[in-house]
């Protein structure tokens, strides 16, 4: 994999994951943990109460925040390709961690889950001995992701999902659920104007389950127009969730990056070099 490619995918990563979120829940009064009966499966397997207390809701902001600065400078060596073996490694282990901690506050990670997979993708088929295989898995990683979430809403609401108002309850609901959690007041005029069209409401569900699962499509050898209007049509629906249910997806970049043709790295590995050789002869 190019040297562009890994500073942008370890770069976006280290940008995005919400580290400050992370830190702001272990300040959580008591009586704001989670107390749902079943939590995550692997929450489970390593949680205090199952025995094994390496992730445990009594670790201290000092503690999480060690934690996090590692994660820090795990991600900035991936990024420079410094020690690559051990520091994506360690990427992917303190991520993890990180998210696993998380969940025991019974918060959504949906936005965060396909990272650590795609890390730990990322150190099972290394870029830099086989690219094609490795970005090949990525995309089915990508795919697989968009494809549960579609399934699972046609396994759960069924044609209810789009004849139905189920669209218009979410839009509604994430106004309680999200208070003034948006970017901008916009967004909530943007979410009122939307929860008073129905008909629309309606062919936005229709096309939101349609896209998810026409992800798989996207797979398809030498159809790289295909890949790239559904890919496109995914990275817009995501937007649209940002703009008006208020989830912000943004940490889904890294995965995107794998949709982004060879050539393109190939001619920013150029300019990169250029730049690094510029800064060396500019140096006394």
């Amino acid at each position: 994999m190019s040297r562009a490619f890994r500073l942008c995918y370890f770069g976006a990563i280290l940008v995005t994951f919400p580290f400050e979120r992370i830190l702001e829940f272990t300040q959580l009064p008591v009586w704001k943990l989670c107390v749902a009966p079943k939590p995550a499966l692997l929450t489970q397997a390593l949680s205090a109460e199952y025995g094994l207390s390496i992730v445990s809701r009594d670790m201290s902001y000092q503690t999480i925040g060690l934690v996090s600065l590692l994660t820090i400078a795990s991600l900035i060596c991936s990024a420079l390709g410094l020690k690559r073996r051990i520091s994506d490694a360690l990427s992917f282990i303190s991520v993890s961690f990180l998210i696993i901690y998380w969940s025991q506050f019974c918060f959504t990670t949906h936005e965060l889950t396909p990272i650590p997979v795609s890390l730990l993708l990322w150190n099972l088929f290394p870029a830099e001995l086989a690219p094609g295989p490795a970005i090949r898995n990525q995309r089915i990683h990508f795919t697989i992701a968009f494809l549960s979430a579609g399934i699972s809403k046609v396994l759960n609401g069924g044609a209810n999902w789009v004849l139905s108002d189920s669209l218009r309850n979410i839009l509604l609901l994430q106004n309680f659920l999200f208070e003034n959690a948006w970017l901008h007041s916009m967004q909530t005029e943007l979410n009122a104007w939307l929860v008073g069209q129905p008909k629309l409401c309606r062919f936005l569900s229709l096309v939101a389950v349609g896209l998810e699962l026409s992800a798989p499509i996207a797979l398809i050898r030498n159809r790289p127009l295909i890949s790239f209007f559904i890919v496109s049509g995914l990275a817009l629906m995501q937007l649209g969730i940002l703009l008006v249910v208020y989830i912000n997806f943004v940490t889904w970049i890294p995965i995107y990056l794998f949709w982004i043709p060879e050539s393109v790295w190939g001619r920013l590995d150029s300019y990169l070099q250029t730049i690094i050789e510029a800064f060396k002869g500019g140096r006394p």
